[in-house]
């Protein structure tokens, strides 16, 4: 009797054991899942964003091509402007937008200057036929306001 005893005893720890092995693999396996979906969260965002913004540079190319006198050359260099689609067209406003529930999409245009050798330049003769575009798609995540920035040059070609 004194040898089953002591078996019971060995078997007991051996279940424990074990039992605490799968538990700390399992709280393992949880915690990589919890951080997998958040990663694949976050990607999603960026890549959201970054193809909004993306998609802003294309609508002011846009709002440029259908004329650029009353679409580009009348906005106030420095101000923060934002895009909003009606029934019928893009067009830009002061109004804050939310794309998506998520997503706050703005663009500034700045004065380009040109040196003497005609090319862009921090000092020297405006141009004002081109204009330096910047794209800003910001969101709220789980760390803080996140933003994605794209910046370009665009022209008054058919002028």
């Amino acid at each position: 009797m004194k040898n089953r005893s002591k078996e019971s005893g060995v078997v007991l720890v051996e279940a424990i054991v074990v039992a605490s092995i799968l538990l700390i693999v399992a709280t393992g396996l949880i915690f990589a899942n919890i951080a997998y979906i958040t990663s694949a969260s976050f990607t999603l965002s960026s890549t959201k964003a970054t193809f909004l913004a993306q998609e802003g540079v294309e609508v002011v190319k846009y709002i440029r091509t259908s004329g650029w006198e009353d679409g580009i050359e009348n906005l106030t260099d420095g101000t923060t402007y934002y895009l909003s689609f009606s029934p019928t067209a893009w067009a830009t406003t002061t109004t804050q937008e939310i794309v998506d529930g998520k997503f706050y999409r703005s663009f500034v245009v700045e004065e380009v200057l040109r040196d003497v050798n005609d090319d862009i330049a921090s000092s020297g003769t405006a141009d004002s036929n081109t204009k330096k575009l910047t794209v800003d798609v910001s969101w709220l995540g789980k760390t803080g306001t996140t933003t994605r920035t794209i910046q370009t040059y665009i022209t008054n070609f058919l002028e």
